[in-house]
């Protein structure tokens, strides 16, 4: 039985989902919300399905009883032990049926998307420790760790932890600190992807600092004290003026359209492609040198 939130997708449009299929598992998803088993965008409805079941006790949960093997953002575990490097990627949503595969959702579906490639790909440099998802830290996480270390740039991370808070998107703040604090992860290795009203489909942005420019999940990240993190903005195109200020509400939490979704998938693969270079050293001026002028125009 597929969990609530994939299920009870609208059928009119596509929700974002990532497409998996993993080799030697019986994993499948599919962008039209065809039946699937066991797959990471499964996997994640059922972990916040969970999340929101258990309430504040799944807040207290650590990398520890989770049996996570515990991560610093930058440490060794003692003499000859190796130096390990970690990225946290947020993506930011609202958790339920109804808001699957909105506009507003584009943060969760670019997590999904990035872990995704990175699995699946045969010559993925990444696997997973231990389960899929977990609920911890007021939402979900998956851990995942390079194959090989070799040949690794100094300035490169070892260790890339995603996560989607279950808290929904005005109360992300609380989540987020959790996660850093957990993790005792610096705010300089700290990724949010969310979705941007004034960037038209198809755009990605990314900025070192500045304003919340009236995204409420950003705003609550900031209110808790969190400022130096790096903002990856998807563009989601603003309504019409002429509609008035109420479609700015229906718009956001509405589905894309048929026409966007090329657009909106090439953004996807754009972001899981920034998220890669930054893992593998790439300096953020260099990244974001590459990526903000680019536009996706649909063939």
């Amino acid at each position: 039985m597929l969990p609530p939130q994939v299920a009870n997708a609208p059928k009119h449009a596509a929700p974002l989902e990532p497409s998996i299929r993993l080799r030697g598992a019986a994993c499948t998803a599919s962008l039209r919300g065809e039946p699937m088993r066991r797959s990471w965008a499964a996997g994640a409805a059922i972990g916040v399905a969970m999340a929101r079941r258990s309430g504040r006790k799944n807040r207290l949960l650590t990398a520890q009883t989770l049996k996570l093997q515990p991560l610093r953002s930058s440490y060794s575990n003692g003499p000859g032990e190796e130096k390990r490097k970690v990225l946290a990627v947020v993506g930011l949503g609202n958790v339920g049926s109804r808001y699957v595969g909105t506009r507003h959702n584009i943060g969760f579906a670019a997590v999904d998307a990035i872990a995704s490639h990175l699995l699946e790909d045969p010559a993925a440099k990444w696997f997973f420790q231990d389960d899929i998802w977990h609920g911890a830290f007021g939402g979900n996480v998956l851990q995942l760790a390079r194959k090989s270390k070799d040949q690794l740039a100094d300035t490169a991370f070892t260790d890339l932890v995603l996560f989607k808070p279950a808290s929904m998107m005005n109360s992300s703040g609380g989540p987020v600190l959790e996660l850093v604090q957990g993790y005792q992860i610096s705010e300089e290795n700290l990724v949010v992807i969310y979705d941007d009203l004034d960037l038209d489909v198809g755009r990605l942005r990314l900025r070192k600092s500045g304003s919340a420019g009236g995204q409420n999940g950003v705003k609550s990240i900031q209110a808790q004290g969190l400022k130096n993190f790096l903002r990856m903005r998807l563009g989601i195109s603003r309504p019409p003026k002429s509609e008035g200020r109420n479609a700015v509400v229906s718009h956001v939490l509405g589905q894309f359209q048929a026409e966007e979704m090329d657009q909106t998938q090439m953004a996807l693969r754009m972001t899981t492609e920034a998220v890669k270079d930054l893992a593998d050293g790439v300096t953020i001026d260099n990244v974001m040198n590459k990526f903000n002028k680019s536009l996706v125009v649909a063939e």
